[in-house]
């Protein structure tokens, strides 16, 4: 098995960080083939060649992906997929000032 570990701080409510969740499994879904259930705050999916949890906590998302051996060699494009669309998706946290302890 080869994995992907993603975890993305961001600074939405619940209901704005689960939409975000769903609009990733729903890429995740047409690009893939996934089916996907929400149980409490963790999104589970599964697919040809893949599966994993999408858990959402105040301020962090966090992503894991399990790939098989016929999806491995798209284990990079895979993932640089994900970070482009939280990219998009998730606003990142403003920096501290310099002057902030």
């Amino acid at each position: 098995m080869f994995n992907i570990a993603l975890r993305r701080g961001h600074q939405l409510s619940l209901d704005q960080v689960t939409r975000v969740a769903n609009t990733i499994a729903s890429e995740l879904q047409t690009k893939y083939g996934i089916e996907s259930q929400w149980q409490g705050s963790a999104l589970h999916f599964t697919g040809h060649g893949l599966s994993g949890t999408l858990s959402l906590s105040p301020g962090l998302l966090s992503l894991d992906v399990k790939l098989g051996l016929l999806m491995a060699p798209f284990r990079h494009s895979i993932s640089a997929a994900i970070e482009r669309k939280l990219d998009k998706e998730l606003p990142a946290p403003p920096a501290a000032a310099e002057g902030d302890h």
